[in-house]
This record gives structure tokens, C-alpha cells and sequence, in this order.
């Protein structure tokens, strides 16, 4: 069933996660579930009344119908009261109505919904990008912690954070892709413990330390990144010329992974 539930909590609550969104819904609160997407949430003496409306009646009045899932009107705001009392008096009307007035009432319940739900959306709109740099950073930490795994890639980075694979890629384009900030992230670490004053691994070892399956598979990709080979780095204890301090290329691009999000 392709539906949008319209949950009334009339009593207990409910807190867990409704697809990406952390939720938590007491008495008074109207919260919407999207029946195409994940709930998982602990329910503690709930009484909850439901409007039922299809997607294809509510998704074209709203400009983000998939992110409706998992939004909550708190019943001490002027939205949320509306929208819970509308609800309780379709409740109470309901076995009075004729087919034909039911219909009619569905459709103009969907759009006093959407109503109700658009001035929340223009305020998502100005916190969104705060919101995708969140998430993010996230993705960055999470690359970070893997990046001793040679099996590590995109697909894993996708699963993790429940993202299609052309919506990471979109995500990385500015950064010349998901792939490449991995292996220009591994290749970083290296160069470091290549630097360090009181470095002890052979290179070999530090290749294979941040994930790359061979010395002479680190050598290429680190040669091709910095203009040297790891040998060279490390008997000169210097950073590649492209790299060194006040480099005009290192600093846009340090710039430019900052600015994205």
C-alpha cells in the first residue's frame, strides 16, 4: 500500500528513527510515516488515530513528497493543533458521511495536510545545507576509520549510510568522485608516517597499512598523486613539492573540500 499515515498520538509515545530522522512523538504530536520507507521505533502505551491518505493524493501538493517521512508537528504549535484537531473531527464525522462525501472530504483533508506541512518545509529549506554538511562530515569520518580495509570502496560507504550509489557519487563529483577522495585519503596517511621524524615501517608496511594491496600499487598511485616516488619522500624527510607549505594548488583545493557539502 502506497500511503501516507497521518498519526494523531493521543496518548503514550514513540522514539527511535523513521528512515533517516530521529523521532520522538507524545501526546498532542501529529507525525507523518511514509509506508515506502523504514521505521524502527519503541512504542511505550500508544493510542494513536490515523489518516490513511494514498500517496498520489498528498505527494503532488507537497515540493518533497519523499520527505515527509518521519516529520513531527508538536500539538503545543498553532500547525500542530490544527492538524490534530482536523483529524480528530474526520474521526468523529466519519460514520455520518456518505461514500461520495467521504471522497470529497479526503481530498481537502490532503490539502489542509499539505497545508499545514509546507511552512515546515520552507523552514527545512534554510537548514538543509547545514544538514548535507552533516552528513557529510559523517561520510568523511566514517571513510577515515576504513581506510586500512582494501576492500573499502563506495559500495560500502553507500551501505552504510543507506545512499544509492548516484547519490554518493553526486555527493563526491566536486571532490573528483567517491573513489578518488578515498585513495588521495589513504595516500595522505602515508605521506605522513613517510614525514614523521621517528618513522620505523618499511614502506611496504605502511602501504599496506592504509589499504593498498602492494607496494608497487601504492608506488604508481603515489607517484602519479605527488610528483615522487615514497623512496624519494622518505630519504629526503620532505613533503612533495606540490604539497609544501603556501602550494597555491593544496590550498584551493584544501578550500574546496571545506566549501562542500
Amino acid at each position: 500500500m502506497d500511503h501516507y499515515l497521518i498519526q494523531v498520538q493521543r496518548r503514550g509515545g514513540s522514539c527511535g528513527t523513521m528512515g533517516r530522522r530521529d523521532v520522538q512523538v507524545g501526546p498532542g504530536d501529529v507525525c507523518v510515516l511514509d509506508l515506502a520507507q523504514t521505521v524502527h521505533t519503541v512504542d511505550t502505551n500508544m493510542d494513536t488515530l490515523t489518516l490513511c491518505l494514498p500517496r498520489e493524493m498528498l505527494a503532488p501538493l507537497v515540493s518533497a513528497p519523499d520527505e515527509l517521512h518521519g516529520m513531527v508537528l508538536h500539538g503545543d504549535t498553532p500547525l500542530g493543533a490544527l492538524l490534530s484537531g482536523h483529524i480528530q473531527s474526520l474521526y468523529r464525522a466519519a460514520d455520518a458521511l456518505s461514500a461520495r462525501e467521504a471522497l470529497i472530504l479526503t481530498k481537502g483533508s490532503a490539502a489542509f495536510v499539505a497545508g499545514c506541512l509546507g511552512p515546515t518545509f520552507d523552514a527545512l529549506d534554510l537548514v538543509r545545507p547545514q544538514m548535507q554538511a552533516s552528513r557529510m562530515a559523517a561520510i568523511k569520518r566514517h571513510i577515515d576509520a576504513h581506510l586500512g580495509d582494501p576492500d573499502f570502496g563506495a559500495a560500502q560507504v553507500a551501505e552504510a549510510f543507506g545512499l544509492s550509489r548516484p547519490t554518493l557519487y553526486r555527493l563526491f563529483e566536486p571532490l573528483g568522485g567517491v573513489s578518488a577522495y578515498i585513495l588521495r585519503r589513504r595516500l595522505d596517511r602515508c605521506l605522513g608516517e613517510l614525514t614523521a621524524a621517528h618513522g620505523g615501517l618499511r614502506i611496504a608496511e605502511i602501504a599496506h597499512r592504509w589499504g593498498f594491496r602492494s607496494e608497487a600499487a601504492f608506488s604508481r598511485a603515489f607517484r602519479s598523486a605527488f610528483g615522487m616516488t615514497p623512496r624519494d619522500v622518505r630519504n629526503n624527510k620532505q613533503r612533495p613539492r606540490s604539497l609544501a607549505a603556501g602550494s597555491s594548488d593544496a590550498l584551493k583545493r584544501w578550500f574546496h573540500e571545506l566549501a562542500v557539502f
